[in-house]
């Protein structure tokens, strides 16, 4: 399981550089997106924000610093990038998504009526819905994630049956 942060002990080589193949599979698909897009920046907070070991305060005031900045951040975004569906950050973003192979015909049938009367009905397959989708997904479970939801302007949900 892969989890690369900034830390106080890693900091200075984190700024000459991460090697991608280190990164979890999420932060990897995203890259992949993000250059697939033209999207020429990503801010990723385990990578972007001291996570807390070694000393405290360095620590508690890049966190301050950044927290008091979320709401810029998400609200200025080109785009924010949900890994709705992944349970962790090693699943990914393009997750195998059993909703994509339901078949999109409808079904037409022919009914008879109690005055025997013939007339056709049309059965549509359902669809995934975004809001069961992001509501009830692992990420939508998560205190730290709900600041994202509600300050973002635009939001990219790779959620478990579709992309919404």
């Amino acid at each position: 399981m892969l989890s690369l942060k900034t830390t106080w002990d890693n900091l200075d080589e984190m700024k000459r550089g991460i090697d991608s193949s280190k990164l979890p599979i999420t932060i990897q698909d995203t890259l992949f997106l993000c250059r697939s897009l033209e999207i020429r920046y990503l801010w990723v907070d385990s990578l972007c924000i001291l996570q807390e070991t070694g000393p405290d305060e360095p620590y508690n005031t890049d966190w301050e610093g950044e927290a008091a900045r979320f709401a810029e951040y998400y609200q200025n975004a080109d785009i924010t990038i949900s890994a709705t569906g992944a349970e962790d950050a090693n699943e990914g973003l393009f997750l195998a998504r059993p909703g994509s192979t339901l078949s999109t015909r409808p079904y037409n049938l022919t009914c008879r009526a109690e005055d025997e009367s013939i007339f056709p009905i049309t059965i549509y397959p359902a669809t995934p819905t975004w809001m069961p989708e992001i509501e009830d997904s692992a990420l939508g479970r998560r205190g730290w994630a709900v600041q994202e939801r509600l300050l973002s302007t635009r939001t990219l949900h790779f959620a478990s049956n579709a992309v919404f």
